[in-house]
């Protein structure tokens, strides 16, 4: 409680100093990957006829995997949250959307003329917004689930990288520091989705 984290014997430093010099980037490098594959996962997700093989295939693939191969690639972390994120956002996106569609009152307002993009400003994205709410605290958990092995495996000097040197190097406080981080993270996500 009173910020003393206890020292971390592989990196020889306190672990409260190790967590506020690498939150930083793992904080950025989550709003921008949460806010690109939100972007995109709904922008796929909007067409009635999109680009769900693309989707599909990105979310068949391992995380670390996507990470490997867009590090080849010479892609930054960012952008491979985002291409690890935006197939699952899709897919759970796509099928709320599908659902609300089929809903009567949808029809009524085709049937009297109202715009696709007046239907779903005015009818479906109100009648989805509890479950958006719910995926987005969702997509949080998968997002700093994802960002371990990638920080790992492009390198960057995040949270994710701290946690898999700790695990390597069985640095065990340091390790339940970053679990517990990760825990209250999570649970506070939940507490969000479950107001």
């Amino acid at each position: 409680m009173k910020g003393d984290l206890g020292y971390s014997e592989s990196n020889h430093a306190p672990i409260a100093s190790l967590i506020a010099d690498r939150a930083p980037e793992t904080l950025r490098e989550l709003a921008i990957g949460l806010a690109g594959g939100w972007f995109f996962g709904l922008a796929l997700a909007l067409p009635k006829r999109g680009f769900s093989v693309l989707a599909g295939l990105l979310l068949s693939l391992p995380t670390a995997l996507i990470a490997y191969l867009c590090l080849r690639e010479g892609a930054t972390s960012y952008l491979i949250l985002v291409i690890v994120l935006t197939p699952r956002i899709f897919r759970f996106a796509r099928n709320l959307l599908a659902q609300a569609n089929t809903a009567l009152h949808i029809e009524m307002a085709r049937a009297r003329g109202v715009t696709e993009i007046g239907i779903l400003l005015k009818h479906v994205l109100p009648a989805i917004s509890p479950q958006l709410l719910a995926l987005a605290a969702a997509s949080v958990s998968l997002a700093i689930g994802a960002a371990i092995p990638i920080e790992a495996i492009c390198d960057v000097p995040g949270l994710g990288k701290l946690a898999w040197n700790a695990a390597m190097a069985r640095d065990l406080p340091l390790l339940v520091n970053l679990t517990m981080i990760v825990a209250v993270a999570t649970t506070a996500a939940t507490a969000v989705s479950e107001i």
